[in-house]
This record gives C-alpha cells, sequence and structure tokens, in this order.
C-alpha cells in the first residue's frame, strides 16, 4: 500500500490484485493500521481485478474501525469490482468516484 496525506483525507494506493480470501486477513490488518486517526479515507482500487465477499468483508471491518463519522471512499474501481460493490449493495457504504478530485469532494 502507497499512502498520501491529501488536505484532511488519506488516499490509500491498494496494490493487491486480488481481495479475496487469501489476501483479506493481511489486507484488513494492514488497512486498519494506515486509516488509524484518520476520518477521510480514499482507496485507489485501480490495481484491483477481482474482490470477492472477503475482500468486501475486510472493507467493512476496517470502516467500523474508523473514527465516528469517518467516511471510506472508492476511486478508479475497475468495471469487475464496481459490478460486484453494485451487485452486493456495498455501494451505498462505499461512495465510488471515477476521479481523485471527485472523491476528495465527494
Amino acid at each position: 500500500m502507497l499512502l498520501e496525506e491529501l488536505n484532511d483525507a488519506l488516499l490509500i494506493r491498494v496494490e493487491h490484485v486480488k481481495l479475496d480470501a487469501a489476501q483479506a486477513a493481511s489486507f484488513r490488518t494492514e488497512l486498519s493500521e494506515a486509516v488509524a486517526g484518520h476520518r477521510r479515507v480514499v482507496l485507489d482500487m485501480s490495481n484491483v481485478k477481482y474482490i470477492d465477499s472477503s475482500g468486501l468483508g475486510a472493507l467493512i471491518g476496517v470502516l467500523k474501525t474508523m473514527e465516528s463519522g469517518g467516511v471510506l471512499r472508492l476511486v478508479h474501481c475497475t468495471s469487475t469490482v464496481q459490478k460486484v460493490i453494485q451487485l452486493t449493495r456495498l455501494d451505498r457504504v462505499f461512495p465510488s468516484y471515477e476521479t481523485l478530485e471527485a472523491a476528495l469532494a465527494g
């Protein structure tokens, strides 16, 4: 993961190609540590080509560990990842944006 502070938000570039059962636990731990103390987090998902329920569970788990009122936004989701998020209706929980500027403004 690559971290970058942007004004009052934290941008995290996810380097995993797959977020499945094999990576979910370590991803959740790593991401939880990275978001500690941040209320606004944007995940750049451009490298992620596949996500399953374990990967989605990791995202939900991280969101629950964030401070009250914390927001976790997604940017640059591939069409496959976006489709899974929409099918599971998690697009209501994790807003997804096409550009970093829109995610930061969102």
